[in-house]
């Protein structure tokens, strides 16, 4: 395996997604809806699934301490309904494209 080649197709894809977990943008929206910290990013991430336990979440996304999960989910559904977590058609591509990593 080529390790070199593994991170810069690591580094391809988390810019294309990992930017609405992390951007300043995106978090400044989730800490209006009441969320903090990791709720950001599991209400942001699990969007999609619905407002599911936090089992569902932990084994959607099984590589996370399921503690911490718990501690933020179902306190994220709580704070923010699942629509409102889940960003605007089209809103992080409008608001984060100076602040999106390039390989």
């Amino acid at each position: 395996m080529d390790l070199k080649l593994v991170a810069k197709l690591g580094a391809v894809t988390n810019s294309t997604h990992g930017f609405i977990y992390f951007s300043e943008s995106a978090s400044q929206a989730y800490a209006e809806l009441g969320l903090t910290g990791r709720q950001q990013y599991f209400a942001s991430r699990g969007a999609a699934l619905g407002t599911v336990p936090a089992e569902v979440v932990i084994a959607t996304f099984f590589n996370f301490n399921p503690e911490i999960v718990r501690r933020a989910i179902p306190a994220a559904w709580v704070l923010s309904h699942r629509a409102s977590a889940a960003p605007a058609p089209g809103s992080s591509r409008r608001a984060v494209p100076t602040t999106c990593p390039r390989p």
